[in-house]
C-alpha cells in the first residue's frame, strides 16, 4: 500500500467500545466527532456488542474504554484477530501502572491517558496501519506456491493484483478490499488448481484466529460480491474447500 492510500482513514474501519456516553465526547476530550470525519466508526455499547463487531465487521482499529468493564474482555478481542489484522488502543483516565500493564498482556498495542490531544491517537492508529500492512503482505505471512516478489502484477480476467502495494483494480477500477479480503483473495491467486480446504484457509488467512467455516463462507462470498469475476474461476467443493482455477470456469460442486 502505498502512503497515500493508507494516509486517507476515510475507508478504515474503527470500533470505539465503551459504556459511558460521554466517553471521548466530554468538555476535556472532545475528539468522537473527529473520529466519525476521518473514519467509519461503528460504536459498541457492551462487551458483546464489541465481539460482535469485531468478527463481523471486520475493523481495522478498536478503541477500548480502559475504565469501563468492557477491558475485561480485551483478551477474547485478541483471541479473535491477531497483531497484523486488528490494531487495539485502550484509553484510560487513571494513571495506574496496574492496568497498562493488563492491557498490554492481554493483547493492547497502546495505551494512552486521557484527555489527551485527538492527533496523539490520530497518529499511532495511523502507525497501526504502516505495521499492519508490512506484516499482512510480507512473504512470510502467506505460505505461496510462487513468490509474490517475482511479479509486479497478478492478473485474473479483468482482475489485477498489485502485492507490492496492497492494489486490487477491476476493469481499470480500484476496489477497496479489507487486510482480509486482500490476503484471502492472494491465497487462491497463489495456489491455482489446488483443493484449499477451509482449515487451511482459517490457518493461511485468519492465521488460526476464532473463526467458523460458515463465516469463512460467508467472507468468500463477501470477496465475490467485490469482484464478481471471481467467481468464474472459484469452485466450493462440498464438505472439502475451494479450488481456484483460471484453465476453466467453475460452478460449485455438490
Amino acid at each position: 500500500m502505498t502512503i497515500s492510500l493508507i494516509m486517507n482513514t476515510e475507508n478504515i474501519k474503527l470500533i470505539i467500545a465503551c459504556t459511558d456516553s460521554n466517553f471521548l465526547a466530554d468538555k476535556a476530550n472532545r475528539h468522537m466527532d473527529a473520529f466519525k470525519k476521518d473514519f467509519k466508526v461503528q460504536l459498541a455499547s457492551s462487551a458483546k456488542m464489541m465481539l460482535f463487531l469485531a468478527k463481523e465487521w471486520e475493523p481495522q482499529i478498536c478503541i477500548i474504554d480502559g475504565d469501563s468493564e468492557i477491558i475485561e474482555s480485551l483478551e477474547d478481542l485478541r483471541k479473535l484477530h491477531s497483531y497484523s489484522n486488528l490494531g487495539i488502543i485502550v484509553l484510560s483516565k487513571q494513571n495506574n501502572i496496574i492496568i497498562e500493564e493488563k492491557s498490554f498482556f492481554y493483547g493492547a498495542d497502546h495505551h494512552i491517558q486521557t484527555p489527551c490531544k485527538y492527533n496523539s491517537i490520530k497518529w499511532r492508529i495511523k502507525n497501526l496501519l504502516y505495521r499492519m500492512q508490512d506484516n499482512n503482505f510480507s512473504e512470510k505471512t502467506i505460505p505461496l506456491e510462487k513468490k509474490v516478489g517475482h511479479f509486479n502484477i497478478i492478473e485474473i480476467g479483468n482482475i489485477h493484483i498489485y502485492p507490492k502495494d496492497y492494489i486490487v483494480k477491476m476493469n481499470e477500477k480500484i476496489i477497496n478490499t479489507t487486510p482480509t479480503q486482500f490476503k484471502l483473495l492472494l491465497a487462491f491467486a497463489n495456489n491455482k488448481d489446488h483443493l484449499l480446504s477451509r482449515t487451511w484457509l482459517k490457518q493461511t488467512v485468519w492465521e488460526n484466529s476464532d473463526i467458523s467455516p460458515r463465516s469463512i463462507d460467508a467472507q468468500i462470498s463477501k470477496l465475490k460480491k467485490l469482484l464478481p469475476e471471481l467467481d468464474l474461476y472459484l469452485a466450493n467443493i462440498y464438505g472439502k474447500g475451494y479450488i481456484f482455477s483460471l484453465s476453466a470456469k467453475h460452478s460449485n460442486v455438490a
